[in-house]
Order: C-alpha cells, then sequence, then structure tokens
C-alpha cells in the first residue's frame, strides 16, 4: 500500500498476502453492479494496518478485509455455509511464491452496505490454526477485480471508504494525482512513484500490505548503487506469513530512502 501524508487516498477502479493467480481467468463472465448510479460509503475497521469492512452474503455481515493486492476469497467455513458451487480449481502464489491449488466458486451476489455485486467468483481457503483469518477474525478478502469499473476513495480519517461511479462526487487532490493502470484478470491498481534521483518505479497499490513501501529484490539491486538509496542492514530469514504459511530463507535488507 502507498500512503500519502493526506489523510485520504483515491483509487480508480498481506506483504502478508499479495496473491497472483496463475493460469486461467478466475470468469469468464464479468462482474456487475446492479445500480446505475451509485454512491456509497462504508464504514471500515482499521486492524493491524488492515482495512477491514461488512459483508453482506444471503442476509448475514461477515467481516472482510480490502485487499486490492487479491482476488476475493471465502473461508472453507463461510463457503460450506453458502453453500456455493464449486466451478474450478486454480493454481495460486501467495506473497512468498509459495504456490497451491484453490477451488473457485461462484458468488452469485455479495453487498457493501447496499451496493450489490453479481457475478463474483472467489477463491477458498482453508483455515487452519494460528491462520491469518483466525488472527484477524475474518471470513474472507475482498480483492480488486469487482471495483474496477468503480471510483474508490478510501478516506481513513473518518473510517469511511466511498465506492462510486461518478468521480466528482469525492474530493481529489489535483496536485498529488498520478495515473494508475489495472493489469491481469484481478484488474490489480499499479502506479508510478519517483525516486530520490528521477528514478521511476511501478507499485502495486495493496491494500492488504503492511507498511508504506516494500521493495523487490530486483529493484534492490538496480538501486544499490544510487546515491539516495542507502542499505544499512541485513539478515537471513523470513519475511513474513503469506496465506499459505512462511517463506524460505533467504537474505533481506533495510534500508534508506
Amino acid at each position: 500500500m502507498i500512503r500519502t501524508a493526506k489523510s485520504v487516498l483515491v483509487i480508480l477502479g498481506f506483504l502478508l498476502l499479495s496473491l497472483n493467480v496463475v493460469g486461467q481467468s478466475l470468469s469468464s463472465k464479468k462482474p456487475y453492479i446492479k445500480q446505475k448510479s451509485y454512491y456509497q460509503e462504508i464504514p471500515f475497521e482499521y486492524v493491524r494496518g488492515k482495512i477491514i469492512v461488512p459483508v453482506t452474503l444471503e442476509g448475514e455481515v461477515y467481516r472482510f478485509i480490502l485487499d486490492t493486492g487479491a482476488p476475493n476469497i471465502l473461508s472453507t467455513h463461510l463457503a460450506k455455509r453458502l453453500g456455493v458451487i464449486l466451478s474450478d480449481s486454480i493454481k495460486v502464489s501467495d506473497a512468498n511464491e509459495t504456490k497451491q491449488q484453490m477451488a473457485l466458486v461462484k458468488v452469485p451476489k455479495f453487498s457493501l452496505s447496499s451496493l450489490d455485486f453479481y457475478n463474483s467468483t472467489a477463491l477458498v481457503h482453508t483455515i487452519e490454526i494460528d491462520d491469518i483469518f483466525n488472527c484477524f477474525q475474518i471470513d474472507g478478502l475482498i480483492g480488486s477485480k469487482d471495483l474496477n469499473h468503480s471510483v474508490i476513495q478510501i478516506d481513513h480519517k473518518r473510517r469511511k471508504i466511498i465506492i462510486t461511479n461518478a468521480i466528482n462526487k469525492v474530493t481529489v487532490n489535483k496536485k498529488s494525482k498520478t495515473k494508475l493502470q489495472l493489469f491481469g484478470s484481478q484488474k490489480s491498481p499499479y502506479v508510478w512513484i519517483t525516486l530520490g534521483d528521477g528514478s521511476k518505479n511501478q507499485v502495486l497499490l495493496d491494500t492488504g500490505m503492511e507498511g508504506s513501501y516494500d521493495i523487490s529484490l530486483k529493484a534492490h539491486n538496480t538501486f544499490s548503487e544510487k546515491d539516495f538509496y542507502k542499505p544499512i542492514g541485513k539478515g537471513n530469514g523470513a519475511a513474513g506469513i503469506g496465506l499459505f504459511g512462511t517463506g524460505k530463507n533467504t537474505t533481506h535488507y533495510r534500508t534508506l530512502i
């Protein structure tokens, strides 16, 4: 997640979890919002860097993390409770590049407040002891795919998420705005940032990530010869927990920009 100095972050459209779907598209049919014109304010909880929103499925309200770096995910318990239809099984890699097969299911309808989403799909995650889902007491993740035709404003000060199809209904700081691109079947949002000497770096706007800016090893190797980039320490181990557990031990760097 890229944070601004302001309390409001506008996007169009875990280091713990940053999923990539390998292979086919999540669905051949496009998800859609039923309302033709909409503006919805949705309250959220902010727990240890995670944005947790109330999601309504079949009349019951559940807790989901808003994670623009991931597809929609349901816990196994919730999928069984809803009786969702198994559509397929696909290979998925988590933030640590650990790959596993996950079931793909159809989600005919879910709602954020009174905003109704139709024809969605989700992956099903088997919850184990001490899992991320148990830690945050959540039932799933809302990814970026269903939001890619909307304007999303995350207002941390008011603890509100605004979802609308009219950009003139949100306030945008024109001095700090930047272009955004959506990539892949997940419609993952990417922006360009400028570093010390004018170097450009394209980064994923990941609301499921903890911290403000994580650098890939490839970018680290590129920046290490630059004056603005100062490695100040390194260590060996696993940097964090992904959806499928901790990654392999490797060298990690702490840097000053």
